[in-house]
């Protein structure tokens, strides 16, 4: 550990090999079975079984699979809207009958003003907004980073467990839960210096017990409510901590969210385990449930468990009210803590941040319970708010694709052709004699939409810069594709 080597009393250099800090690399390389035998649960719930292969296209080289935006494109075409591919995150939704094309990132709309969604992003103006408007939140405090000592006799001062978080941090970094002494207040701010917002202002808050729970709301429902679960592992009596970790990424690699976000032992992985008294080398007893994170945090290692049909309506409720408190929000990712079986009045329950960018990823591959399509959700409330009708949803598609940028003599035609080859699909491509590509596809909706998607990547030494999907009537002969002069 202090970077020597005793003298060996034997063969070799007296050392033993740690492969714990590796155990995220060692999920994705070690050969063996494609999921694990032992069969995984949450919260009771069987785990989901995905159909990975179509959206490995949009996958990175971390094995994260950036299919947010896809997933809004999906939804366009699948209910006969024109799009146009400005960027890997931008999207246009066109059709004739439009007054002007509506335009999405990957999480949001038109819809959702600059200015509410900076609004959302300050934690600690967010809370007095909420509070004006009658919305249960935590009583907290923001304080600068030198205020350290400040802040610890504020949590003090609170006579609950404290929360500490950024005042403007995304996606649970830095976000410390149940701390219940000074020590704990202390190490909380300290480990705000290894993330990005170590020398801005954080926040210290009453802990809210129960748990930790994204709702998304779009317009003036809720579509989607999904239980965070904190990164844990269950014993089964046998096994060592890391090799449940391995077991348990094993299947995270099976879900298109999860398999960019694995377990690992990092520093606060391994601070958990000690609060247990344990190390990665245990063995938890059969059904020992051993925590491994703070916060609900599914980039974490959390759990996700998809619970809509089963939510209180005064917690639905709870969640509109809350986007509605932020002016010119439509529509938000809302962070409940509290219990989605007794609602607001069987359990304490309290917003704890308002997400006017929120992912959608998680609604729609929850490791357990019903996958939610929203990004279908957000793109017929934008055509609501338009006041059009798109009509319902279309089981095959017809359509040309017009592909512009650096795409003349880099193989991007046979690239294309390649990926036509495995789906289901009829058509061809060709070069444009002044410049771009264009091609023209039919098949069922599911297959069309995934080339029609992955357009915008194109082979290695292309570089794409627009691609324009419009519907046409079906013309092609089943199943053949060709690549024309």
């Amino acid at each position: 550990q202090d970077g020597t080597f005793s003298a060996p009393t034997g063969p070799g250099l007296g050392g033993h090999l740690v492969l714990v800090p590796a155990v995220e690399f060692l999920t994705r390389h070690l050969d063996g079975p494609g999921t694990p035998a032992r069969p995984i649960t949450y919260e009771g719930r069987a785990a989901n079984s995905y159909d990975v292969e179509p959206l490995l296209p949009f996958a990175a080289p971390s094995g994260e699979i950036k299919f947010a935006s896809p997933l809004i494109e999906r939804a366009a075409l699948c209910h006969g809207l024109n799009t146009v591919r400005l960027s890997r995150m931008t999207l246009l939704v066109d059709h004739p009958d439009l007054g002007s094309p509506l335009c999405f990132t990957p999480s949001k709309s038109a819809w959702t003003g600059v200015p509410s969604h900076r609004l959302s992003i300050d934690k600690e103006l967010t809370r007095g907004m909420l509070a004006d408007a009658d919305v249960p939140v935590p009583q907290g405090r923001a304080f600068q980073p030198g205020q350290v000592e400040e802040a610890v006799r504020y949590a003090s001062s609170l006579g609950t467990p404290a929360v500490v978080k950024p005042r403007n941090g995304i996606h649970g970094t830095g976000v410390s839960t149940d701390l219940r002494t000074e020590a704990d207040v202390r190490a909380a701010i300290a480990n705000l210096d290894t993330t990005a917002f170590g020398d801005r202002p954080f926040i210290v808050e009453t802990y809210i017990p129960g748990d930790d729970y994204r709702l998304l709301v779009v317009g003036d429902r809720v579509v989607s409510v999904v239980l965070k679960k904190p990164a844990s592992v269950v014993g089964d009596g046998a096994s060592t901590v890391a090799e449940l970790v391995l077991e348990k990424n094993r299947w995270r690699l099976e879900n298109p969210h999860t398999r960019g976000c694995l377990l690992a032992f990092n520093d606060e992985a391994q601070s958990w385990l000690g609060r247990q008294a344990l190390t990665p080398q245990s063995v938890p007893a059969d059904g020992q449930a051993v925590r491994l994170g703070s916060a609900g945090n599914i980039a974490a290692g959390g759990d996700s468990i998809e619970v809509l049909d089963e939510t209180h309506p005064s917690l639905l409720d709870l969640a509109v009210r809350a986007v509605h408190a932020i002016p010119g929000l439509d529509h938000a990712g809302i962070d409940l803590m509290g219990d989605h079986h007794s609602g607001a009045d069987g359990h304490p329950a309290a917003v704890i941040e308002v997400n006017g960018n929120p992912a959608t990823s998680f609604n729609h591959f929850p490791l357990a319970g019903t996958p939610r399509d929203v990004s279908t959700d957000l793109v017929l409330r934008s055509c609501t708010l338009a006041g059009f009708d798109p009509g319902g949803p279309r089981q095959r598609l017809s359509v040309r694709i017009a592909v512009e940028g650096r795409v003349h003599n880099v193989g991007y035609r046979q690239w294309f052709a390649r990926r036509a080859e495995t789906r289901n699909v009829s058509g061809w491509i060709r070069n444009l004699p002044e410049g771009g590509v264009e091609a023209e596809i039919a098949g069922p909706a599911g297959d069309v939409w995934v080339l029609a998607s992955s357009a915008a990547i194109g082979p290695q030494r292309a570089s794409v810069t627009r691609v324009t999907t419009t519907h046409i009537p079906e013309q092609h002969s089943p199943g053949q594709f060709e690549i024309r002069k």
